[in-house]
This record gives structure tokens, C-alpha cells and sequence, in this order.
């Protein structure tokens, strides 16, 4: 005797089947028309659950199972493949809990659909003898199932589409930003090599290679953001943000070229109209590609140190502490130490794990009239002896004593 349904079920059955036609049919739109303004304007309307479907999914039939990957899909398949027929409702229900009778036939008829993009719209393309077309018959998504072909074409071509964005990042673009890296990395040794840092220099803009490296920043700027762009359309796949070769390069990115951005938005005083730069204008390209690290745990190596001294040494391994430096900075003029010890402490948490865990460039920070050791003059100036006991500024102080002079 068959055990009875749950109080309520067709009525739970019910609103599945509705909300998935709405997500279903939504997300099929979207996929057949990524760029329809229609669906731009409706995309704030509708309020679709932050999770996805994701992994690998088995539909069964009584014939066999369909296995697919493509999570763009996989409403689609379920939604088309929930479809009720003339069955009563409980019928629909008891036929889709006693699968386990045909578990075992199913797992030994079981297809893998591996490119969606180019399953047959028409009697034309299909095959009758091919075990796909039989397994997708079997679930009502046969080419006699016309939106159900075109749902489930339209997810295939969004992850193709997926695939040959990512081919030309890696083949493409990552070798522009790296090309773009590598000149910045070549201004800021010349800078170093003339005696000051790079981010003293870039902010003073006296030379062309000043504006060759602004040049640089903007290139890179712009690709980065394309890609943050891309990742929040679904142009990307799933995992690009867990490559560990883009985290790297997004990493050292971040840590060479954030200093310039703080450098150009203090030179222009913007921080006078909207505020500190980490407060209000850090860019998402920067933030992204932080949490990215600090999410899969990558651990970054540290440039090794050059033999010469004509070289600087790694990167600090903050590419925030110059915000931090450039707000103390704005307090000297009016000698105001006393109203902002908010900024104070930001640049001693910054400094504290860089010291402790040797991430700081520190024959950079000193090279040159930089503002840095500016910054550093004025706070050891203005601490009490207790404070200097347990600042983070006492470590500068004992590695480069010459500064005091």
C-alpha cells in the first residue's frame, strides 16, 4: 500500500511550478536578449533569490536521464520537465517521488549534454537513433517542445558565450595589462634609480614619464573595469574570480597601481570636494580584486628583494597605506594632530601587520623628500614618549635613524 501524500503537497507543488515558470521564463529572456532594454528596465522589478543553481543535475525518465552542468539551464529543465499532463495533480506527484524504481535503469541510459548551443530546433537536425534525442523525447523537451528547445539553446549559447569571453582575456587582454604592468614596473625603478618613489614622483608630474605611467594607469583602469562588467552580466564563468593566475595578476595589479590613483586623487585635491579616498572614491576595480584574495586564500609572493641597490625592493604589501599617509598629510599645515586621531590610528592598524609580516617597501617609503618620511618627522614630533614606546612609527624610526637629522 502506497503511502499517503503529505497534507498540502499539491499545494507546495503548486507554487514551485509557478515561481519556477517566472524565474524560467525570466531568465530564458534574459539569455535570448542579454542587451534588450525591456529587460533592463525589468531587471529592478523583479526580485530573484541571490543563490543559483549549481554543480551537476540528473533528470530522470523512465527511458533514462539527462545529466547536465550548465546552470543557466537548468530552470529551464525543470520548469519544461515539470510541465503537468492530463494526470491529477497527486498522480504528477507520487509519478516524481517514486524515481527510485528506475534509479538503476536510469543510471545506465544516462546522456550528458555537453554543448546545448547546437541542440536541433526542428525534425530536420534531430537524430532518432541518438540517445539524446530519445532521453530529452522522454521528458517532453523533443523539438515538438519549441520554447523548451529555444530556453535550453539560448543557456548553451550563454555559456559558450562564457567561454570565448574568457579565451580572449586570457589571450588578449591579459597580455596588454601585462605589458602595461611591466612599463610601471620599469617607471617606477627609474624613479627609484633617481633617487626618489615612484609615488612622489608620479604625484608631482614634472617628467614624461610622469605621463607615460598616467597613461598606463588609465589603459589598465579602463580593461579592469571591463572586466567587472563583464563578471556582473554573467560574461564570465563562475569560477573566474577562483583562477588563481587572474587573482595574482589582479593582486600585483592592485598593490602597483593603487598608490597612483592615490597619488592623482590627493594631487587634485579631491579629497577637499569628496572626502578621504578610502571613505568615498576607492574604486570597486580595487575592492574586487581584494576580496577575490582574501575569498580563496591565495597566497601572494613577495617579489624577492634585487642583489643591487639600484632596484626597489618588493611592493608594499598594503596598497591602502598611501591614503593612510596622505591624510595625516592634509592635518600638518594647520598642525591639528589633536581633532584626528581617527587618521592617526588608521596609518598605525595599516603599518603594524605590514611590519610584522616584513610587507613593507621601505627603501622606497624613505627614498627621496617623500611624504611619507614628511609624515612620519611630524608624528614622532608630536608624540608623548609613552606613545612612541608603542607606535608602529618607532620600527621606521630604528631602521633609518637619519631621518631625525
Amino acid at each position: 500500500m502506497e503511502e499517503a501524500l503529505p497534507e498540502g503537497s499539491a499545494e507546495f507543488v503548486g507554487t514551485v511550478l509557478q515561481n519556477c515558470s517566472a524565474v524560467a521564463n525570466f531568465s530564458s529572456a534574459t539569455n535570448m536578449s542579454p542587451n534588450n532594454p525591456l529587460m533592463a528596465a525589468v531587471r529592478p522589478l523583479v526580485k530573484l533569490s541571490p543563490y543559483r543553481a549549481f554543480g551537476h543535475y540528473l533528470f530522470c525518465s523512465t527511458s533514462g536521464g539527462v545529466w547536465i552542468d550548465n546552470h543557466f539551464s537548468v530552470f529551464a529543465f525543470l520548469y519544461y520537465a515539470l510541465q503537468i499532463s492530463d494526470a491529477s495533480c497527486d498522480e504528477f506527484i507520487s509519478e516524481h517521488v517514486r524515481y527510485a524504481n528506475i534509479l538503476p535503469s536510469v543510471l545506465q541510459n544516462t546522456v550528458k549534454l555537453n554543448e546545448l548551443s547546437d541542440i536541433p530546433l526542428s525534425e530536420a537536425g534531430s537524430n532518432h537513433q541518438d540517445g539524446r534525442t530519445i532521453q530529452l523525447e522522454a521528458l517532453g523537451l523533443g523539438v515538438q517542445n519549441c520554447p523548451a528547445r529555444l530556453a535550453l539553446r539560448a543557456a548553451g549559447q550563454v555559456l559558450k558565450k562564457q567561454r570565448e569571453n574568457l579565451a580572449k582575456l586570457d589571450n588578449e587582454v591579459k597580455v596588454k595589462i601585462e605589458v602595461a604592468l611591466k612599463e610601471i614596473e620599469e617607471y617606477r625603478a627609474q624613479c627609484f634609480r633617481n633617487g626618489t618613489g615612484y609615488y612622489d614622483s608620479f604625484k608631482k608630474k614634472q617628467y614624461r614619464t610622469d605621463f607615460d605611467a598616467n597613461l598606463n594607469r588609465l589603459k589598465l583602469a579602463g580593461w579592469w573595469d571591463e572586466i567587472i562588467t563583464m563578471i556582473s552580466k554573467d560574461e564570465l564563468p563562475d569560477d573566474f574570480q577562483c583562477s588563481e593566475v587572474w587573482i595574482r595578476l589582479g593582486t600585483h595589479y592592485r598593490l602597483l597601481v593603487e598608490p597612483l590613483d592615490i597619488a592623482n586623487y590627493y594631487r587634485l585635491g579631491k579629497n577637499e570636494d569628496s572626502g578621504p579616498y578610502l571613505t568615498n572614491a576607492r574604486p570597486r576595480r580595487y575592492t574586487i580584486r581584494q576580496k577575490w584574495l582574501e575569498e580563496n586564500n591565495v597566497i601572494q609572493q613577495h617579489q624577492p628583494s634585487p642583489t643591487g641597490t639600484d632596484q626597489p625592493t618588493m611592493l608594499t604589501q598594503d596598497s591602502c597605506l598611501w591614503a593612510h599617509v596622505e591624510q595625516i598629510a592634509c592635518l600638518m599645515p594647520a598642525n591639528n594632530a589633536g581633532g584626528h586621531e581617527k587618521s592617526i590610528a588608521g596609518l598605525e592598524k595599516s603599518l603594524r601587520p605590514l611590519i610584522d609580516s616584513n610587507g613593507l617597501s621601505m627603501e622606497e617609503l624613505v627614498a627621496g623628500s617623500s611624504t611619507f618620511i614628511a609624515v612620519v618627522k611630524w608624528l614622532w614630533a608630536i608624540m608623548t614618549p609613552l606613545q612612541k614606546s608603542t607606535s608602529s612609527i618607532s620600527y621606521v624610526i630604528g631602521r633609518h635613524p637619519e631621518l631625525m637629522n
